[in-house]
């Protein structure tokens, strides 16, 4: 593990990304990376998401050390979601959307509940369009896309995109030219940004890529600071259930 991780971060701190013409046209490329993720149909039908992960950072805002959280994470088409996070079976942060108007967050059983900001709403309703739309379905979502062609990250070559989401954020993907799948995605964000609102550009791994229901998700990730030269954050997903039934009060503040 170590070995990779160094590989992997001498190569995107000496990283070059030089477009090329792509043999594809966007909307080819599109069908293929949409069959690759389990098709259309599948992907449509995911109403609901519930996973368990193992969150490991190097320092993390919550509990101020490197220790590893257990993360339960639901989100669903209605526009709600809500992350806990857990330490020795004990909740120590919760933050969440009860719907695309109304977040709170929470450092756990019997402490203050906080509104979101505008920056941390948007980044949770970031995270359930990208947890349980598909990117074909992203420009219903006020999405723009721009496909790059071929660029080059790390030594390989992928096809690229860029995505603005309807908050003007923007992030260039990367796509296995062989699989389809997503590899990387590059921003400039903060990491919890109603924790540390400081943005980092960072390089977000997507690996070990398992075929779940019909559907095609990746199991291991990492978030490389790009100019510190680092690994901020990375996860093992532990468990995923699609289309579970979500008591919507869960949603909503306690």
């Amino acid at each position: 593990m170590v070995k990779i991780y160094t590989t992997l971060l001498f190569l995107i701190f000496t990283l070059t990304a030089c477009a090329q013409q792509s043999e594809i046209s966007y909307d080819d490329f599109l069908k293929k990376h949409t069959a690759a993720m389990g098709g259309a149909a599948s992907l449509e039908s995911l109403y609901s998401i519930e996973t368990k992960v193992i969150i490991t950072e190097d320092i993390n805002p919550i509990t101020k050390d490197g220790i590893p959280l257990n993360g339960l994470y639901r989100a669903n088409r209605d526009g709600q979601m809500r992350v806990d996070i857990y330490v020795d079976g004990n909740r120590v942060f919760t933050e969440a959307l009860s719907s695309a108007n109304d977040g709170w967050q929470q450092d756990g059983e019997g402490e203050p509940i906080e509104p979101l900001s505008d920056a941390g709403k948007a980044a949770l309703q970031k995270s359930i369009h990208s947890n349980v739309y598909s990117l074909h379905e992203l420009p219903e979502l006020d999405y723009e896309i721009e496909f790059l062609g071929i660029q080059e990250l790390m030594g390989k070559k992928y096809y690229a995109i860029d995505v603005t989401s309807p908050s003007n954020k923007v992030e260039r993907q990367f796509f296995d030219m062989k699989t389809f799948l997503r590899y990387a995605t590059m921003d400039e964000s903060a990491l919890h940004v109603d924790v540390d609102p400081t943005k980092i550009l960072s390089v977000s791994t997507n690996r070990d890529y398992r075929n779940v229901n019909g559907i095609m998700r990746s199991f291991a990730g990492a978030v490389i600071d790009i100019r510190a030269n680092r690994v901020m954050q990375t996860s093992e997903l532990l468990e995923i259930e699609f289309n579970k039934p979500q008591n919507k009060e869960y949603f909503l503040i306690p």
